[in-house]
């Protein structure tokens, strides 16, 4: 079974973080903001307009390699955090006990 360490320089070797990660990073942001400000009233218009940018900035990405860099080297460390807060999360959800007042 493939280490951790293995899957990440799997994934970029793959391209993963040079493409897909900034594609959805972009893509979500900007669907989220047209969705928020309500520029268009048409959500398919803002999810086509959201794709289009993320492309365009994909496009920008793949010919900085350093910024793909960046996503390898954070995405490890990003992952590990994200379990840690979910963990503490879980862990609240059953240790918390609220007190009622009558």
């Amino acid at each position: 079974m493939a280490g951790f360490s293995e899957m990440v320089e799997m994934m970029v070797e793959g391209g993963v973080y040079q493409y897909l990660l900034p594609f959805v990073l972009i893509w979500v942001v900007t669907y989220a903001l047209l969705n928020k400000s309500k520029v268009v009233d048409n959500s398919s218009l803002e999810a086509v307009i959201a794709t289009v940018i993320a492309f365009m900035a994909t496009l920008f990405f793949a010919s900085v390699p350093a910024i793909g860099a960046f996503f390898a080297f954070f995405a490890g460390k990003i992952g590990i955090l994200l379990i840690v807060i979910l963990f503490a999360l879980i862990v609240n959800a059953f240790v918390n006990t609220e007190v009622k007042v009558k």
